[in-house]
């Protein structure tokens, strides 16, 4: 993370009288795969922005894209012009679809406000990052295991677990480590 802050007195008093106000946040979402609650960025938002609007503040976060990286800046203005703002940049370990780069930013929208406004969850556990943390694609073998996968769930459960065990240690290990993946073979196979 990269802050950029600008010197202005009233800037400074009304973040710091903001902060004041600012409460502890609980956590609202819930993350099935990993068996993790989270506060969620609506949560986050609607909890901070009026304080920050009686104090002068605006909270804005535009984002820009680079391939499959994308940049967060969490920019607090004030109405007097200051500025203070900080930015996270994040990349997507496997394919930069709409969906990972989607969560990619809200994701970085989240823990950049946390983070430069000094938002705790209660408690301050969040571990809802893993649409941006699956592993990447990078095995050729791997990818037309999964397509195998994938073409069993039409003939049931007991397929896909069949084509799952004939899989390799390490194909199964990377499979175990995608929740989501594996949760969507098993929801296609159940149908």
């Amino acid at each position: 993370m990269t802050t950029k802050q600008t010197d202005n007195n009233p800037l400074a008093a009304d973040l710091v009288a903001a902060l004041s106000e600012l409460r502890t946040l609980g956590q609202d979402g819930a993350n099935p795969h990993f068996k993790s609650r989270y506060l969620t960025l609506q949560t986050l938002v609607e909890g901070v922005r009026p304080i920050l609007a009686r104090h002068n503040l605006a909270l804005l976060q535009p984002v820009t894209a680079d391939g499959a990286s994308v940049t967060v800046t969490t920019l607090l203005l004030h109405s007097s012009g200051a500025e203070f703002s900080s930015a996270l940049t994040l990349t997507a370990t496997g394919p930069a679809t709409p969906q990972a780069l989607g969560s990619l930013i809200s994701y970085g929208r989240r823990y950049g406000a946390g983070s430069l406004l000094g938002i705790v969850s209660d408690p301050d556990a969040d571990d809802d990052g893993n649409a941006a943390s699956a592993p990447p694609a990078t095995d050729p073998t791997y990818d037309a295991w999964v397509a195998t996968l994938q073409a069993e769930t039409s003939n049931g459960y007991e397929a896909l677990v069949a084509a799952v065990n004939a899989g390799t240690d390490a194909q199964k290990a990377r499979l175990r480590a995608n929740a989501s993946l594996w949760n969507a073979l098993k929801n296609a196979a159940v149908k």
